[in-house]
């Protein structure tokens, strides 16, 4: 593993306020100035030392990149300075940290995000059972918010199925149990999964395991409407978005920031076009982007600006067992042997990743349009360049 140290020197010089004889005065000039010239001196050598190991680092990347063959936007931040970004030390990048992506799943950790903020203002308790906000889910009276957050609440996932390695599957759109439609108002297609949703029976005892299911944040996005009387994506951006100043951040149904770079899709697989519909992706995954806004959130997740230290720590907290397929949180996956949390998102035509070393030092955004590798692999390599001892 390659070991890379970015370091900052700050010198001070401390001159002394006693009154000396003449002589005494020349010999402490003498001795200041000698003084001054030796730190500046050694100032410039750290400087240059510091801007050598940058340059080592992104050229790194930048083999790292071309390794994986990944393109879109890789923008890395350390000790809250950007070391790298495809925007500006790549010649051929043909996008930056301003430019928008649909992040799919990553948008769960600000789900959660929300939940916890209703916690935090005490209209809420993760311990309450779902009934008490969605009773007309067969299944509510049984599962917490905390079990869905942790993704161990038995749910079913109504956009597809996991499989026994535990690689989540999407479905085709005739398998689906409910009607949408492209032309539909997102709330119109929100009300059908709902419906289809509340009729469905666990498919485990809550908390016996971990199982990877959208409808988990679909039904939190539901509980966030209920409780703050709001929609749900007016108080993401009033409670999330707006205090972090999130500015080029919104929603995929009803994105309207003016001038906005916005990515393109690229690809179109007509067996799962129904994911990109109106309101298919609500609280799971209808969130748009950029890396600027995404290194903002990361660093709040260590500055704790709207969400609590406590709240912060209980989002990267594993709350899965020892057998289960995934370190899980809430809303984040969690590596707990390298010191890092991370998510993932996946919608056609694009693919994302977060991640955060857990002492907040270390922010790496992954955001392509072109998702023909797994970002993850690139992420993780990224993270490996550094020395975290």
């Amino acid at each position: 593993m390659k070991k890379m140290v970015v370091i900052s020197t700050v010198c001070v010089i401390l001159f002394s306020s006693l009154l000396l004889c003449a002589c005494g005065n020349n010999e402490a000039e003498q001795s200041a100035v000698s003084t001054v010239e030796s730190s500046a001196a050694s100032a410039k050598i750290d400087e240059s030392s510091a801007e050598e190991t940058k340059s080592g680092l992104t050229e790194s990347i930048a083999e790292l990149i071309e390794e994986q063959d990944f393109v879109g936007e890789v923008y890395v931040v350390q000790n809250g300075e950007v070391v790298f970004d495809s925007g500006t030390d790549l010649d051929d990048s043909d996008c930056d940290e301003n430019t928008v992506f649909k992040i799919a799943s990553n948008t769960k950790q600000f789900t959660a995000a929300g939940i916890l903020i209703l916690q935090q203002d005490g209209k809420l308790d993760v311990n309450d059972k779902l009934d008490q906000y969605l009773p007309e889910c067969s299944f509510a009276s049984k599962v917490t918010i905390h079990n869905s957050l942790s993704m161990r609440s038995g749910i079913p996932d109504y956009m597809g199925y996991t499989d026994e390695y535990g690689n989540h599957l999407a479905l085709m759109e005739e398998q689906l149990g409910f009607r949408v439609s492209k032309d539909a108002e997102a709330e119109e297609n929100v009300a059908s999964i709902y419906d289809f949703l509340s009729q469905q029976e666990l498919s485990f005892a809550p908390d016996s395991q971990f199982e990877y299911s959208n409808s988990n944040y679909f039904l939190l996005a539901k509980i966030i409407e209920k409780v703050s009387g709001q929609t749900y994506e007016e108080f993401l951006t009033e409670r999330i978005f707006a205090p972090l100043s999130m500015d080029s951040t919104g929603f995929t149904d009803s994105y309207d920031i003016r001038n906005a770079d916005i990515a393109k899709a690229t690809q179109n697989d007509p067996n799962t076009e129904y994911l990109n519909y109106p309101g298919l992706s609500f609280g799971a995954g209808n969130i748009m982007s950029n890396a600027k806004d995404l290194s903002a959130w990361l660093e709040e997740l260590d500055q704790h600006k709207i969400l609590s230290k406590e709240s912060a720590d209980r989002m990267m907290k594993n709350d899965s067992a020892d057998d289960d397929t995934m370190q899980y949180g809430y809303g984040l996956m969690i590596d707990e042997q390298n010191g890092f949390v991370w998510h993932t998102g996946l919608i056609p035509s694009f693919a994302s990743m977060t991640l955060t070393s857990t002492d907040g030092n270390i922010r790496i955004i992954l955001l392509t349009n072109e998702p023909m590798n797994d970002p993850t692999i690139l992420g993780t390599k990224i993270f490996d360049l550094f020395d975290l001892e």
